[in-house]
């Protein structure tokens, strides 16, 4: 397992009085509703990109996605990372659907100044991954068998019938654990 370290700014953003909901819009695409400061936010610190939604996946991918988590969306989820607060994270990809190239952006959804923070990339893959979350508990390193307990909930970001990393936030820094391959 490796540390990655993170950004050197806070991610928390002042969330606290915009309702928040994601919904799966008609079975076709997983439509994210995000608080509008959010939304640029992001619109303007990751310009050439946006979130990952179900059209973005292969066709077997969304029939996998449709059947496990109907009622899901694959860019983003919210879950308690780091911290005993909501927070928000985003599965992003370039905005121009060339590259493959994915970020996970993890952003508080408590009262607080701050700006999302990259906690994940991955470079060009063959298909692209969904987010989901995991609940806290043991995640077992396939790789070298190491065991990581987390108490908080976990992100997951999965290559559907391929691989699956786990994101453990502790503190200031995020375990990076392959528990699939």
């Amino acid at each position: 397992m490796k540390w990655v370290p993170l950004m050197g700014w806070i991610a928390i953003l002042v969330v606290a009085s915009t309702p928040f909901s994601v919904r799966a819009a008609d079975g076709e695409r997983c439509t994210p509703e995000l608080p509008s400061h959010l939304a640029k936010d992001v619109a303007r610190l990751y310009p050439q990109h946006r979130i990952v939604t179900l059209g973005d996946l292969s066709n077997d991918d969304q029939r996998i996605w449709k059947t496990s988590y109907p009622n899901a969306c694959v860019g983003i989820v919210l879950g308690r990372f780091s911290t005993s607060s909501d927070q928000i994270a985003l599965l992003l990809r370039p905005a121009d659907g060339l590259s493959r190239e994915t970020k996970v952006i993890l952003v508080g959804r408590t009262a607080g100044a701050g700006m999302p923070r990259e906690i994940f990339s991955e470079g060009k893959t063959g298909n692209l991954p969904v987010l989901r979350r995991s609940k806290p508990g043991t995640y077992k390193n396939v790789q070298s068998g190491q065991r990581l307990r987390s108490h908080r909930d976990v992100l997951l970001v999965e290559h559907l019938e391929a691989t699956v990393t786990a994101l453990i936030v502790q503190e200031s820094r995020v375990r990076v654990v392959p528990i699939a391959d």
